[in-house]
This record gives structure tokens, sequence and C-alpha cells, in this order.
């Protein structure tokens, strides 16, 4: 209607996604070192987490959205 609003999300991104993260982290960390493994250092890649930051033990990326667009081109040209 001819108006525009600005939605801020960082307070999501923070308190909730961001939280989500860190704590999938931590478990996937113990479940690792329960069985033996050790993890030396996480990866990430998708859309969104170049909103996030920096994510305590893991790294993100360089340009997290096309992660996923690469890896499936990957995959096509291997089937080619």
């Amino acid at each position: 209607m001819g108006e525009s609003h600005t939605v801020d999300v960082e307070s999501i991104l923070n308190d909730f996604y961001k939280g989500r993260i860190v704590k999938m982290i931590g478990h996937y960390i113990s479940d690792a070192e329960e069985y033996g493994y050790a993890v030396d250092e996480i990866i990430l890649g998708g859309g969104g987490l170049s909103y996030m930051g920096n994510i305590s033990g893991a790294h993100i990326v360089n340009n997290p959205q096309m992660g996923k667009a690469r890896e499936f081109m990957e995959y096509g040209k291997g089937l080619w």
C-alpha cells in the first residue's frame, strides 16, 4: 500500500537459531568422542549461515548459500 516496513530478525537468529546450532555442535562432538572419534574442525554451509556471524567451534564456508548448489552440480557432473 505504498509503505515499506523493516523486520528485524536479529534476535530470532541470535536467541533461537544460533543457540540451536551451537547446541547441536556440542551434541555432535560429545557423540563423536563417545564413539572414540576426535573432532578437529566443524565446517558449516547452507542457506542462512552467512547471517549468523561467528559460531563458536565451527567454520562457516565462504558463500554458504551456494554450498548446496555446488554440491548438486558436482554430483550431476559425476552422473553425466
